[in-house]
């Protein structure tokens, strides 16, 4: 059993993903509607695995900024609970997503020659995925998840969590997606250590 963070419900299915991926159900999901939301809470996050016992996984995205640099300002690792995994999705939580092209593309309906082939090399992975899926085939969905190249649609966070939720394969995506890989392998260690 688990309980995971994300910044808001378009990560929900991802967050949920991941976790039944490494063996684990997801006890709950909160969304907090943002990064500063995220960072504050953290350290009620920390003290809750601890107190529960249960492993509680923490994503937010780097946006943009060095993940690394990310963490150590938001959770010293000296403190880090064992039993919290506190990943940083680079660039974004959407990168990991279109990481699993064949998935994204038939989900979305777009072709592949729009995904690109290093997701987590993008500056701003929200745009790109929005710019692409603005090339669907499909119009529902097209007007769905674009209002335009730098806005999501009115569906946008319903698409991106249901896609996360029941087609995404968090495995396959990471293949191409090191800061995903580097979570499924933290989440494995701690459910094999005992620690949920």
């Amino acid at each position: 059993m688990a309980t995971a963070v994300v910044e808001g419900m378009s990560d929900e299915g991802a967050a949920d993903a991941i976790l039944r991926a490494c063996g684990l159900t997801t006890d709950r999901i909160l969304s907090l509607g943002g990064a500063g939301t995220l960072d504050q809470r953290l350290l009620n996050y920390n003290r809750a695995a601890n107190a529960t016992g249960q492993l509680w996984l923490v994503i937010r995205d780097s946006d943009g900024h060095c993940p690394v640099i990310v963490r150590r300002q938001r959770l010293d690792p000296a403190l880090q609970s064992p039993r919290l995994s506190f990943r940083i999705a680079h660039s974004m939580i959407e990168a990991w997503l279109m990481a699993d092209a064949d998935s994204f593309v038939d989900y979305f309906m777009v072709a592949a020659k729009h995904l690109p082939t290093n997701p987590e090399n993008l500056p701003h992975a929200k745009r790109t995925l929005l710019s692409v899926v603005a090339k669907s085939k499909n119009r529902q969905m097209r007007e769905s998840v674009v209002k335009d190249t730098s806005t999501p649609g009115p569906q946008y966070a319903i698409q991106l969590r249901n896609f996360g939720a029941s087609y995404w394969r968090p495995d396959v995506a990471a293949n191409r997606s090191p800061s995903l890989e580097r979570a499924l392998r933290e989440i494995r260690t701690i459910a094999a250590d005992g620690a949920v």
